[in-house]
């Protein structure tokens, strides 16, 4: 019998959010491990990578495995799958998932802690999660994705050929890292916008009260913060201050002094929805 409304349980930030709600919750690979999961009932686990003896005891202790690997305890039915959607494009667990959903009927699918942030090997791999929400919406299914998922919007959160002001998504991380990339000093009227922009980007009492963010003075008389969990949230930016960070950011590239750490905001900011650069 079909399922009417599933979860999808990842190992993102969001996964604190999950309501555990559902008639079934799916797990990925060993995410019932978590500590803030204990007692939580979780009806399936998927895995498809080699697993040693005591990680596989592990999660069979929380729930049986869907695989087509042999240590499955349900097998999952990869080439009625590929023959159903005449495709191999899977590109990981979350896609066979999806595709698994789609394949038994489930009417509707929640997303928790699948957010694939741009950047690393989830940037590899969201265009497959992506294609295999459009197919199953295709078929009617309804998927719900977790709020501060960067999956379904564009890198800037703007729709192609809108101007550069809006709701950006960005992780606490980020908005720590562009802190501190800002300049300290200069003009008046520079700084007016660089002081408009930090006020942006700086965490909010509500937020400090949701995610347990710590503010702490420094030495030097600057403040610097402290996050129990990471978390992503929109944070709105008008024309000017939008434009403003990106000049910031494309200098500091030019003079090859850009952080390592600051490339996937750069990306966000300076990259424009048609693809290319100021």
């Amino acid at each position: 019998m079909a399922l009417n409304d599933v979860i999808l349980l990842a190992k993102g930030e969001t996964r604190y959010l999950c309501p555990f709600d559902s008639e079934e919750v799916w797990g990925v690979n060993d995410i019932g491990s978590d500590p803030k999961f204990e007692g939580k009932k979780i009806h399936k686990i998927f895995r498809f990578d080699p697993t040693d003896s005591r990680l596989l005891a592990e999660m069979k202790a929380i729930a049986p495995i869907v695989s087509w690997q042999s240590y499955h305890d349900i097998r999952y039915p990869l080439d009625k799958i590929l023959k159903e959607f005449n495709t191999e494009y899977i590109s990981n667990t979350i896609s066979y998932m999806i595709a698994y959903a789609i394949y038994t009927g489930v009417k509707q699918l929640r997303l928790y802690g699948v957010d694939a942030p741009y950047g690393g090997i989830y940037e590899i791999e969201r265009s497959g999660i992506e294609y295999w929400i459009g197919r199953a919406e295709e078929r009617g299914l309804r998927v719900v994705v977790s709020k501060g998922s960067h999956l379904l919007r564009t890198i800037t959160g703007s729709i192609y050929g809108k101007p550069r002001e809006g709701n950006i998504p960005l992780y606490f991380a980020e908005r720590l890292i562009l802190r501190n990339v800002l300049p300290k000093e200069g003009n008046y009227e520079d700084m007016e916008k660089c002081s408009l922009a930090r006020w942006l980007i700086e965490p909010k009492e509500r937020e400090c009260k949701e995610f347990g963010v710590e503010v702490m003075r420094m030495a030097n008389g600057s403040l610097a913060y402290k996050v129990g969990k990471e978390f992503a949230n929109e944070i709105w930016m008008p024309k000017e201050t939008w434009d403003y960070i990106a000049n910031e950011l494309i200098k500091l590239e030019k003079a090859g002094k850009l952080p390592a750490e600051a490339t996937t905001i750069y990306k966000k900011l300076v990259k424009l929805p048609e693809g290319g650069e100021r």
